[in-house]
């Protein structure tokens, strides 16, 4: 019987072993030199900088908190959420990947740690629309959502509706909660990270 528990024990132990570690390989940050550092845990954002955990043996608690400014890397991937360095104007952001479906990318960054900004991309990473979300007046956020989102989204009722619901329910940003989603498309988050790589400099 003993025999018996710590047989599971020792698979659940090993299944969950095994899920970090594909987990943690899925976690990462892709650097300008093209250095690639595995992501453990704690990812926290700036708005110019990223930080979060790495291993290191050397340490006492065998990690080690490391921060990167955005002018040092490309990318990151951290579980369902991708981040991109893309410009506008004459500046580089983190830019999170919201939705994307055929044609166009939708991301979202913030400015001086409120002032949410939204951008639709061709997929050449070619500027499309840019808008400022105001976060006071459900009329302007709903505008935006109509007049501006929905032209190159329209085909993505599920991601509209959940914009409009965020609305409703009073969210901090209408992308609240919308990481990375495809949209009517047979393209993948892997392929929008080649696509990103294999680019030059997207223009501004």
């Amino acid at each position: 019987m003993k025999t018996n528990y710590m047989k599971k024990l020792l698979a659940i132990l090993l299944f969950a072993a095994s899920a970090f570690s594909v987990n943690a390989q899925n976690n990462y940050l892709l650097t300008k030199t093209g250095e690639k550092i595995t992501i453990i845990s704690d990812l926290s954002l700036d708005v110019n900088s990223v930080g979060f955990k790495i291993e290191n043996a050397a340490k006492k608690k065998g990690f080690e908190w490391v921060s990167y400014k955005d002018s040092k890397f490309k990318m990151l991937q951290f579980e369902d959420r991708i981040f991109m360095v893309l410009p506008d104007g004459k500046k580089e952001y983190i830019q999170e990947i919201v939705c994307f479906n055929d044609k166009y990318i939708l991301t979202t960054w913030f400015v001086g740690g409120s002032d949410l900004f939204i951008k639709i991309f061709d997929w050449d990473l070619n500027s499309v629309c840019k808008l400022k979300q105001l976060f006071a007046g459900e009329k302007f956020q709903k505008n935006d959502i109509k007049d501006r989102i929905k032209p190159d989204f329209g085909d993505c009722q599920n991601i509209i509706d959940a914009m409009y619901k965020n609305v409703a329910d009073k969210k901090s940003h209408i992308t609240d909660g919308i990481q990375a989603v495809k949209c009517n498309t047979n393209k993948t988050v892997n392929d929008l990270i080649k696509k990103f790589l294999a680019l030059p400099a997207p223009t501004k």
